[in-house]
């Protein structure tokens, strides 16, 4: 963003940078600053690459990317996208969009054609090979996102993202070891939150907590390194210190995530994530009616009905909220509902439930323990 910046405003007229900057503040709007100056900023830039550039196939891509991601207008999306491809059968990049559109859409099948057409076109694009393992693993397909993620790997060997979407393939199988392995392979050289979500995954399936609650504890030392990012990072740690049994350090831990959510959500008053994390921290906070508003808050904002990529992921959090409350009856219901639903990894699979702590209260009733098994192929 900041090199987009600075080069529209050495040259105010460069169209292509103007229509670039719109896709780099579009990705932050809808991963970590949805704040009415970060829409305003997206808003502006592809107000000026049309003025300038309107014929640019970066323009046209522009359009659809603040129409999809901003305006969530789907249908005025597809048009552009569409568009370009018609004019540019070459353009990867509307391959690529279209692929991101059709899974929020529910067509998970046409997201993964569009994402093959795409790696076609651009083979060698990590960005693309770890968007386009997105749509495989919320199919749980793992064959073929550990295919374009192993890809990526070769292009990109010390990528910590690229490495911890690769593991959590093998977390969604219950291969731990070779999760542990990958992992132990790369260092985040930043704060990819990816990356160490992962990390604290297989530690709490491992029950082996020390070297990953080290490892946060440092990061989580500069806390201005973080950003928004700073609630995530605070409820990795407490998830990790409440399995560990370390209560007390668990519950101090969740109270700076709540702070960091809250204080987050003052300039972000409709951000679903946020909202839905908040939830969790509450109910780890022993807080379950104010845990049970905000999940189904997150879910209003961002049902499954209008973006079926994210959307399933509120109800998961409501799901193990439930689960945690011991709302037995509720829980295994929405279980037995997300095991069968597509949506944005990390997805739910037998394997998942079988190894995976937040769901122990649910353990031993038969419906949830036929829910742990493989389906019969």
């Amino acid at each position: 963003i900041e090199a987009f910046e600075e080069a529209v405003r050495l040259d105010p007229q460069f169209g292509l940078a103007w229509a670039q900057l719109v896709r780099a503040d579009g990705l932050a709007y809808i991963n970590w600053d949805r704040t009415p100056q970060r829409r305003d900023a997206t808003r502006q830039a592809v107000e000026n690459a049309v003025k300038l550039t309107p014929t640019l196939a970066e323009t046209i891509l522009a359009e659809g990317f603040y129409a999809s991601y901003v305006e969530r207008d789907y249908e005025t999306a597809k048009h552009h996208y569409e568009t370009v491809r018609q004019r540019f059968p070459n353009n990867a990049v509307a391959a690529e969009l279209l692929g991101a559109l059709a899974r929020r859409q529910t067509k998970w099948e046409d997201s993964q054609q569009y994402y093959r057409q795409a790696i076609e076109l651009d083979p060698q694009n990590v960005f693309l090979l770890s968007d386009a393992s997105l749509t495989d693993s919320g199919m749980r397909d793992v064959v073929s996102a550990r295919k374009v993620l192993e890809h990526a790997r070769d292009l990109s060997p010390q990528n910590s993202t690229v490495i911890g979407m690769l593991a959590s393939t093998y977390q969604m199988t219950g291969d731990l070891a070779q999760a542990q392995a990958l992992l132990d392979g790369v260092r985040s050289i930043d704060a990819d939150s990816w990356y160490f979500q992962v990390m604290a995954n297989n530690a709490s399936f491992l029950h082996n907590y020390g070297p990953s609650i080290a490892m946060l504890k440092a990061l989580l030392s500069k806390p201005e390194q973080l950003g928004n990012s700073l609630g995530d990072f605070h409820e990795i740690l407490a998830d990790l210190e409440r399995h560990a049994g370390q209560t007390e350090a668990a519950l101090q831990t969740y109270e700076l995530a709540r702070a960091a959510f809250e204080a987050a959500l003052h300039q972000q008053t409709d951000n679903a994530e946020f909202i839905s994390n908040l939830a969790w921290v509450e109910a780890c906070l022993g807080n379950e009616s104010k845990a049970l508003d905000l999940a189904h808050k997150a879910i209003a904002l961002d049902p499954a009905s209008r973006n079926s990529y994210t959307g399933p992921s509120h109800e998961e959090t409501l799901a193990r909220i439930e689960a945690h409350f011991g709302d037995k009856d509720h829980a295994i219901a929405a279980v037995q509902h997300l095991l069968t639903t597509p949506y944005g990894p990390p997805v739910l699979t037998p394997a998942l439930l079988r190894i995976d702590p937040d769901w122990d209260n649910l353990r031993g009733d038969p419906r949830f323990e036929k829910l742990c098994q493989e389906p019969v192929k």
